[in-house]
């Protein structure tokens, strides 16, 4: 917000969409000043604008899962980002903020093209939902086309179509492992006994801050990550971005990450559920912060009593 401000202060026009909901006061309490300072178009509907990237100057990119919160960029929960230098995928993503900056959201939105850019040694494929099928068109190709091995980080994760697909990727002896955020996982534990009952490796972490990463690692080579968990609002009602890297040298770098967080999380947690805020979670009962968003903080919490 400050950084903003001082943007705007040196002359830099700010532009800004913001999604709009009756509780964001609530769980965003700077959301009011941030209306008050740069005046942002927002959607006014109960479906979100769940986006979450910046355009510089019409040449530099950075999206990924990070919200514009304390939680988020501070580091305190999980999330991935690329700043990517393209005039011309910023061009791609100014179509996008456009329509939403004109008051067009989720399917009033035209649809924006997906082909692939190529940029150094990287292939990017960008897809902007719900007027692009993200997953029928981006991600279940690579899911169903997967070999060796397929890493997911992910905050929900309840689409029965992504569900069946890595079902059928283990019966292929595809290596699949997944790290999963324990507040969606409680939510949802329907979705995550179906995969465990597939002999799939699902972990749900205990850090007490979310997983709030959306990103899938397919052998060593493709990385998809972006605003959109996967779900059906994620893929289907939501606005939202993603992006298809294929760039071998990032997902190894990636899968390094990847493999120090899994391992990071104890082996017990490939059968249990820990709580989100609780004794189980690492500091979640002392860090000023309602982490599963029942309305109650550290030691009022049942999990923390």
């Amino acid at each position: 917000f400050n950084a903003l401000k001082q943007a705007q202060n040196r002359k830099v026009k700010i532009r800004s969409v913001l999604d709009y909901s009756k509780n964001m006061f609530e769980i965003y309490p700077y959301s009011a000043d941030f209306i008050r300072e740069f005046n942002p178009t927002t959607d006014k509907t109960n479906i979100s604008m769940h986006n979450k990237f910046i355009i510089f100057d019409n040449k530099k990119v950075f999206t990924g899962s990070f919200n514009i919160s304390e939680t988020d960029m501070t580091g305190y929960s999980l999330n991935s980002g690329v700043l990517i230098n393209s005039k011309e995928l910023a061009q791609l993503y100014k179509q996008e903020f456009e329509q939403m900056y004109k008051g067009n959201f989720q399917n009033k939105k035209e649809k924006i093209s997906s082909k692939a850019l190529t940029l150094d040694n990287f292939k990017i494929k960008p897809y902007f939902l719900p007027k692009t099928n993200g997953f029928k068109e981006g991600i279940e190709p690579y899911i169903k086309n997967a070999k060796d091995e397929i890493y997911v980080s992910i905050f929900f994760l309840t689409d029965n179509d992504l569900i069946n697909d890595l079902i059928e990727a283990k019966k292929r002896n595809v290596n699949i492992l997944i790290l999963a955020d324990a507040t969606g996982a409680n939510n949802f534990k329907s979705a995550i006994e179906r995969l465990r009952k597939a002999h799939i490796a699902l972990k749900v972490e205990n850090w007490g801050g979310k997983n709030h990463e959306k990103t899938i690692l397919i052998d060593k080579k493709v990385l998809i990550l972006g605003s959109a968990n996967f779900s059906k609002s994620g893929f289907y009602k939501n606005d939202e971005n993603f992006l298809i890297i294929e760039n071998s040298e990032l997902a190894s770098i990636y899968r390094d990450y990847y493999l120090f967080l899994f391992n990071s999380v104890d082996n017990k947690y490939l059968k249990l559920y820990p709580r989100s805020e609780g004794f189980e979670s690492i500091n979640s009962c002392t860090d000023g912060i309602d982490n599963n968003h029942d309305g109650k903080i550290d030691k009022d919490d049942d999990g923390c009593k």
